[in-house]
């Protein structure tokens, strides 16, 4: 499996337990002595999609895209030079020489 496919898996999962852990709570009754215990395992769940949805569709994502496009080589592409010797490449005259080339 390559690392995207798993990244994508583990986001399906979290994002899944997020939607599962919010229908569980507002179908079922929940007693009184597990209130808070439940919330903070919600709070942490929720935190969790959220990392989750601003990795994917957030900047890092493409942060991510863009360094894989840096990091890998490409083919070299061939460079034509169609300048002659009596048709130069025209450049400007450098101050520093006194505007002479």
């Amino acid at each position: 499996m390559t690392t995207t496919l798993v990244r994508m898996f583990l986001a399906a999962a979290a994002l899944g337990l997020a939607a599962f852990s919010l229908h569980s709570l507002t179908t079922n009754e929940v007693p009184a002595s597990n209130r808070d215990a439940l919330m903070v395992a919600l709070g942490v769940i929720l935190g969790l999609s959220k990392d989750v949805y601003g990795f994917f569709f957030g900047s890092s994502k493409g942060s991510e895209d863009k360094t894989d496009l840096l990091t890998t080589p490409s083919e070299p592409r061939p460079v034509e030079v169609v300048n002659t010797d009596d048709n130069p490449v025209p450049v400007m005259p450098d101050p520093e020489f006194g505007g002479k080339l």
